[in-house]
């Protein structure tokens, strides 16, 4: 699947908790799907993730140790968006200083959306950018 097939059928998918499947996801469960599906990928299971981990501690026991951060923003590269120093939100760098993200929570609906980088920077203070280590 090419990246603009795998947008074109990700949008409009609603947000749910801990979910990664074509018929619903959350942050890090549509960056699961992008690397399956387009770079042909699985990426190994994030430790406390499915069972609603503390987002923080999924961050700093699993995502940093599989990723790595690089300088700038990057097309396929991972966004990790904080407030306040803590982790909050990812998304997927999809080029032209856009990203492909799942946003809602347990209270507010969500879905999969193409927003720019400047509608989320908005949203949070700090952004930092990484590629998984199997890619570098």
């Amino acid at each position: 699947m090419t990246k603009d097939e795998f947008i074109i059928k990700t949008v409009g998918i609603p947000w749910k908790n801990r979910a990664s499947s074509f018929e619903s996801c959350d942050c890090f469960g549509l960056v699961k799907l992008y690397y399956q599906y387009v770079l042909g990928y699985t990426i190994s299971a994030v430790k406390g993730y499915e069972q609603g981990g503390e987002f923080q501690r999924v961050v700093d026991d699993n995502i940093n140790l599989q990723w790595c951060e690089v300088d700038n923003y990057e097309d396929g590269a991972m966004a990790i968006f904080y407030t306040h120093g803590e982790p909050k939100h990812i998304a997927l760098c999809i080029g032209g200083a856009k990203f492909l993200h799942s946003h809602g929570s347990i209270n507010k609906a969500g879905k999969v959306e193409v927003v720019q980088m400047r509608a989320l920077k908005r949203l949070y203070n700090d952004v930092t950018y990484h590629k998984l280590q199997a890619f570098l």
